[in-house]
């Protein structure tokens, strides 16, 4: 998910670990926010967030950024300055109901992802209207469907006309209204990991899922034998070759 729902979080990585995120804009503008929150007037967030970027930010060079940073400031001053924080979102049992009733595991997967999506989007808003608005190839991205854009096209038509979501009446926008959400039912799955995060359903559905030792990533359990993602696989393999070489070559200077 590229979505940003835990800004906090991206706060503190940021101000501990000089981290900056691959879209640089959302760590400045949540930086800002987090400024502003801390009392700060527009000057002395502009200061910290220049002394931030030269501190971490590869190259920085204040005269090109000096526009882009003096109207964030001016803009976030007139916003709401709390931190977005999105920690679970729960999916009830009647959503689910409805999902598994479309009896196709792409439309389901796609429509579990819009759900998702909509309720992440109430957060961010403030609101129940349930729209979602984000691009079409994030969606089948999430959803683990691979489909070229006149498929993705059809798809989503499929979920149109069957009456799960609706677009928007402005034809210049791509944004969709989920119409089978039902929070009020008891929870039939929380998501609190959204890496992978179909894989919540798959495995409600009956699919054999399993975590990742290291990191805790969804996958699906291939083996009985699989026990760590990839990238984990490759440093836990690295790790065991540097071990592998240590004893090696404290066996050889024993000899």
């Amino acid at each position: 998910m590229k979505l940003i729902i835990n800004e906090k979080e991206l706060v503190h990585k940021a101000l501990t670990e000089g981290f900056i995120h691959q879209k640089t804009s959302k760590t400045i503008t949540c930086l800002i926010k987090y400024y502003y929150s801390l009392g700060m007037n527009r000057q002395q967030a502009r200061e910290a967030i220049e002394q931030f970027m030269h501190e971490h930010y590869p190259h920085f060079n204040s005269v090109k950024w000096q526009d882009t940073l003096d109207r964030w400031v001016k803009s976030i001053e007139k916003q709401e300055h709390s931190l977005l924080e999105i920690k679970e979102v729960v999916i009830t049992r009647k959503e689910l109901e409805y999902i598994r009733s479309l009896n196709s595991l792409v439309h389901e997967k796609l429509a579990f992802v819009y759900l998702l999506y909509s309720k992440i989007f109430n957060r961010m808003n403030g609101n129940d209207s349930y729209w979602v608005n984000t691009p079409r190839s994030d969606i089948f991205k999430d959803a683990k469907v691979t489909a070229n854009s006149v498929k993705q096209g059809l798809l989503v038509n499929d979920l149109i006309t069957i009456g799960a979501i609706e677009p928007t009446l402005n034809t210049k926008k791509l944004s969709k209204r989920v119409l089978f959400a039902n929070d009020q039912d008891d929870a039939g799955i929380t998501v609190r990991d959204f890496r992978n995060f179909i894989y919540f359903y798959l495995e409600w559905r009956g699919e054999k899922i399993m975590s990742c030792s290291s990191c805790g990533l969804l996958l699906r359990q291939t083996s009985n034998r699989k026990k760590y993602c990839g990238e984990c696989s490759k440093a836990k393999q690295k790790e065991w070759q540097r071990k592998s070489m240590k004893k090696r070559r404290e066996h050889e200077l024993v000899k």
